[in-house]
């Protein structure tokens, strides 16, 4: 495991990163499956208050910084399933050898 910077990944320009290797993951079995579980939980979070300020959108009632609110939450239920499904990746990976 090791922290890179500037990594470019599927043409995706980042600051910094946490490269880690299968070989890592390996030598921890359960570190993928915690961290999905925490994901999930997050996850879930993230979808529970985007769903809450989505329908006080669709009533009409929404504040402008609900609205912004809502905004930020769809985006970070967004960026946590993506991880989710990428963590989903490595432990079928990590099953098959």
């Amino acid at each position: 495991m090791k922290i890179i910077t500037d990594p470019a990944v599927y043409d995706y320009q980042a600051e910094k990163g946490l490269l880690i290797t299968l070989d890592d993951f390996r030598s921890t079995p359960s570190l993928a499956k915690s961290l999905r579980r925490k994901v999930n939980r997050h996850l879930a979070k993230a979808i529970n208050y985007r769903d809450y300020y989505i329908d006080l959108h669709n009533s009409g009632e929404a504040t402008f910084r609900q609205c912004t609110a809502m905004e930020s939450w769809k985006e970070r239920a967004i960026s946590l399933k993506s991880f989710d499904t990428t963590l989903s990746e490595v432990e079928k990976l990590l099953d098959l050898k």
